[in-house]
């Protein structure tokens, strides 16, 4: 698989940009030659398209940062969800309150206001990027093109034996070429991958209807269920959740200090724990031991 870098040109000079490895670990693919919709629709918890209707901006306990993407859900094409919208939960974004601090990842897609996409999601709320593939599970829908991330336009072949789709010429497109977020304006710069010789003689571009059936092909017949991530949620560090009784050290991470340092946000699962648990009220009431470094309880 083929990586391609995203470089990046700044419209103004009153903010930081932070371009770091972002905290949690995503699937391993971004944007290939080729996309495999029978491997990845199977290994997705849910296909839809939609529109990105809001972002937010979240950070840690320890100041780390999340974006909230939220779908109009238009289309369930693979799964099992029935709300109108879905909110997708992304590692990165703004670091401060002010809005003038950003990190993001070239390894990550950007979102804005008004893109549409057919998304492959998995592990949202619990990933730090809940796509398969992360920017390999996104395909873009621009004036009815499908493209990858990326803007390169995604092609079947006349030829083809297998249910994938190849990447030809990329398309440039101020959709693609820039990103907003709160008062920033970013200039993104793609490399230039050209359609190879046999997409060249046989692609085609594909309709709307071919490729929901290559996904209708392979859904699982039994999917996960997928629950949005709370947009309005407070992220806790990993040492309060621990304290609360969703999170226990194990034997890989027996002490209190990588407890303290490692954190995440309440996933939906976790979310549902606190809620059933009524932690807030009951910590107050608890006697918390204190975790020495070795891994045993103190007094």
């Amino acid at each position: 698989m083929k990586k391609l870098p995203k470089l990046i040109a700044i419209s103004t000079i009153t903010f930081f940009l932070v371009s770091i490895p972002l905290f949690a670990a995503a699937d391993s693919d971004s944007d290939s030659d080729s996309k495999d919709i029978a491997q990845m629709t199977q290994t997705a918890d849910l296909v839809f398209q939609g529109k990105v209707t809001s972002i937010d901006y979240k950070t840690s306990e320890a100041g780390d940062p999340f974006t909230f993407v939220t779908y109009q859900v238009d289309k369930v094409i693979s799964g099992s969800y029935t709300d109108p919208t879905i909110t997708l939960r992304f590692n990165g974004g703004f670091m401060d309150a002010t809005h003038t601090l950003y990190s993001m990842s070239s390894e990550q897609p950007t979102f804005d206001v008004g893109d549409e996409d057919m998304l492959f999601v998995k592990g949202n709320g619990d990933s730090g990027c809940p796509l398969v593939g992360c920017t390999n599970g996104r395909i873009r829908v621009i004036q009815g093109i499908y493209q990858d991330d990326s803007g390169h336009e995604l092609l079947e072949t006349s030829n083809q034996t297998t249910d994938t789709l190849e990447t030809g010429d990329r398309i440039p497109s101020q959709t693609v070429d820039t990103h907003k977020a709160g008062n920033m304006t970013f200039s993104l710069k793609y490399s230039e991958r050209p359609a190879g010789a046999n997409v060249k003689k046989y692609g085609q571009r594909i309709t709307s209807e071919s490729l929901n059936g290559l996904v209708a092909k392979h859904r699982p017949k039994n999917p996960k269920k997928v629950v949005s991530a709370n947009k309005g949620q407070k992220i806790l560090s990993r040492n309060t959740l621990q304290t609360m009784g969703v999170i226990v050290p194990t034997a890989n991470q027996p002490d209190a200090q990588a407890a303290q340092q490692s954190f995440e946000a309440i996933s939906p699962t976790e979310q549902a724990i606190l809620n059933e648990q009524k932690a807030q009220e009951e910590i107050n009431q608890m006697a918390i031991p204190q975790l020495e470094v070795d891994g045993t309880t103190g007094n």
